[in-house]
């Protein structure tokens, strides 16, 4: 029983390690690309356009 709990969790753990690896050399590009939006999204308020318009309508209960 206790061979069995040690390699689930070495199984899940060496998951998890390859997992963060890969989201961590990711993170860099993940960065620039939202610095880059709100750069964009900023530049657009400042020159009193929006980025996009929701009409909702009217709300009928």
């Amino acid at each position: 029983m206790t061979a069995g709990f040690f390699t689930i969790f070495v199984v899940v753990g060496l998951i998890f390690s390859y997992l963060g690896r890969a989201i961590a050399a990711a993170v860099p590009w993940i960065v620039v690309l939202v610095g880059a939006g709100l750069m964009l999204l900023g530049a657009l308020m400042l020159s009193g356009r929006t980025s996009f318009h929701l009409n909702l309508g009217r709300a009928t209960f």
